[in-house]
């Protein structure tokens, strides 16, 4: 009886290649169970509490895109808890779904993409426009060699029939090579079903402010 609870190196080796598979399988279960308990106590704020700000560039400098969000939280008041900056791949044909499913859902509060795409959207009345919301001539002035007129248009939706400019062009936006991103035919403007919009042009304006 002693000889078989002896567990010799050869019965050792047996019970590991027979019964991997169960240490496997528990090993998964720790690391999910980790994971659940992760998402579940990790914070989440409301929409009305956060501002999000997503990027089709592509990624880019994770320690930069940290120290924006903490520089443009600090600009905001206390009723916004978090601001989020993703940095995702560029859109093709087989990803303007996602793009239009996030904003129909009220996603995001800014977001930086393509100037074909944005273009369109922005026909769409997708966008606000930003010479309503802030006195553009501070950009204006901060990029005096930049041809402004090529960036108004006139919404389908519009009533008014007036010329707005609805996105920046980010290429001119020294700033931005911080992050480490292609910035070439890339516009950022504000969404017009978002929720924070105050909050999301103090956000645009520290994005696109010279140094």
């Amino acid at each position: 009886m002693n000889e078989l609870k002896k567990i010799t190196k050869e019965r050792f080796k047996n019970h590991l290649h027979y019964g991997k598979w169960y240490y496997i399988i528990a090993i998964l279960a720790v690391v999910l169970l980790v994971n659940l308990a992760y998402t579940v106590t990790e914070p989440r704020f409301p929409k009305e509490n956060t501002i999000s700000i997503i990027m089709y560039v592509g990624n880019g400098n994770e320690d930069m895109e940290l120290k924006w969000e903490k520089e443009m939280l600090a600009l905001l008041g206390d009723d916004q808890r978090e601001v989020d900056l993703i940095l995702t791949i560029p859109t093709d044909i087989s990803t303007q779904s996602v793009v239009i499913a996030r904003i129909a859902a009220n996603e995001d509060d800014i977001i930086a993409i393509d100037k074909q795409t944005m273009n369109t959207l922005a026909l769409q009345d997708a966008f606000m426009p930003l010479d309503e919301m802030t006195d553009m001539q501070n950009i204006f002035d901060m990029y005096p060699d930049i041809d402004w007129t090529q960036y108004e248009m006139i919404s389908e939706k519009q009533e008014d029939k007036q010329k707005h400019i609805y996105y920046i062009p980010i290429h001119m936006v020294d700033k931005f090579s911080q992050l480490e991103i292609n910035t070439d035919v890339i516009c950022i403007g504000i969404l017009a079903n978002g929720v924070n919009k105050e909050s999301a042009l103090s956000c645009l304006e520290y994005m696109v402010k010279s140094e």
